[in-house]
């Protein structure tokens, strides 16, 4: 029997233990696969029409895992359009890589998904790096060859860090990727390129610029600096959240039960996955504080740190944190920090990474969630008790006496 459907990965996978399905058929290419008979790997056809006559030419064999597929689908275009030898076949929208580079730029800032810190970051990579290294080449032109040539190599020269040319190759397949998808391109030729292709070399996480060593004296430039700065700065030491997501919190992702907690949810994080943080008495005496202010200067919204159009931006958020950290470190530093602290106060590795809201797969499964959400908050408490006598350690008169927090929530 005969599939027809975009061929994935998981579509092989399935269709392998369907006895059944003896042949895949790509619904966009050429591509036909032929299940053995053991069920353990396919052979690769590209199916094609000529004078009226349906052919098949073997291309190759697709093994577990599999992982080759999209190559071997680009692979399916290319050899039918030789075959075919048509100039119609050719459907290319960009004369350059500057072309392309600067349609994906395009479209990118229409797209209301995609952050702003992200969109500044592309640009900067295609203006300043891309174009001027690459743009002139035809489509067809770009090849590994001259890729390591023109890119790779020259930004060794600069001596740029591996992550930041490969942060940079990310962007350029991506647009690349983006063109082949929308079928703007005949051939992708970057649909095989890896960037471990050029550079061998394990590229280690960078390192934050705020060492467990410089705890105090994180804390108390955060508490001698900006009052605006405060809350901002002390909430992300507080739980290691991400310098937006703690831009967005509201009064009423609070809930205080008899176990407080912070519901961050999906729509706000990185991660698309909702975030619960035990909410501790330290937290919610400095949060009272800030709310009273904001109370005598007019403000009754549901906002920690309003703006015109609803919670902070981002150039706002950057500010406060520059205001503090005079550039010698960002807001991913604090967080950085946060989770060095929580390792050195042994706190259990699955429980630091879910307090950042990393993904853990199988292993976050390691606790059943009533467990886990007692170990988070035993470790909270324990770092905002040193953060707590920390801040009081340091000689400064800026934390008056904090209001009742629960008494506005239950009137907001």
């Amino acid at each position: 029997m005969r599939v027809r459907e975009k061929i994935t990965k998981a579509s092989i996978e399935r269709h392998l233990k369907n006895a059944k399905v003896t042949e895949l058929k790509d619904d966009k290419t050429p591509l036909l696969l032929r299940i053995n008979a053991g069920r353990t790997q396919c052979s690769c056809l590209a199916e094609y029409n000529k004078e009226g006559k349906t052919k098949r030419k073997k291309i190759g064999v697709c093994v577990e895992p599999f992982k080759n597929i999209n190559a071997i689908r680009e692979n399916a275009i290319n050899i039918v359009a030789d075959l075919l030898n048509d100039a119609s076949a050719s459907c290319d929208h960009f004369e350059n890589v500057a072309q392309l580079l600067n349609w994906y730029i395009d479209n990118q800032s229409v797209n209301h998904e995609i952050k702003d810190s992200t969109k500044a970051g592309n640009v900067s990579a295609v203006s300043k790096h891309l174009i001027p290294k690459l743009g002139d080449l035809a489509i067809k032109e770009l090849t590994p060859a001259a890729l390591n040539d023109l890119f790779v190599q020259p930004m060794l020269i600069e001596n740029k860090q591996l992550s930041t040319i490969q942060k940079y190759f990310k962007v350029l397949k991506e647009a690349f990727s983006r063109a082949s998808d929308l079928k703007m391109l005949e051939v992708n030729p970057l649909a095989t390129t890896a960037f471990s292709d050029y550079i061998k070399t394990k590229i280690l996480p960078k390192q934050g610029k705020l060492p467990t060593s410089k705890l105090a004296q994180t804390v108390a430039a955060i508490k001698l600096g900006p009052k605006q700065s405060y809350l901002y700065l002390l909430l992300m030491l507080c739980y290691g959240t991400r310098k937006m997501e703690t831009a967005n919190i509201r009064y009423d992702w609070f809930a205080l039960e008899d176990k407080p907690v912070l519901l961050i949810p999906a729509d706000v994080t990185k991660t698309k996955e909702p975030l619960t943080l035990p909410v501790t008495t330290f937290v919610l005496e400095a949060i009272a504080e800030h709310q009273n202010n904001q109370k005598l200067n007019g403000y009754k919204g549901v906002y920690l740190f309003p703006e015109k159009f609803g919670g902070m931006g981002d150039n706002t958020a950057h500010d406060l944190v520059l205001a503090v950290s005079k550039g010698e470190w960002t807001a991913h530093d604090l967080r950085k920090l946060a989770r060095s602290c929580w390792a050195e106060m042994n706190v259990d590795y699955v429980v630091g990474e879910k307090l950042i809201n990393h993904s853990l797969g199988k292993l976050g499964n390691t606790y059943i969630q009533t467990d886990l959400e007692d170990r988070k908050r035993v470790a909270i408490e324990n770092w905002h008790a040193r953060l707590s006598q920390l801040l009081i350690a340091v000689s400064s008169d800026t934390m008056p006496t904090q209001p009742d927090f629960s008494a506005y929530l239950k009137s907001a």
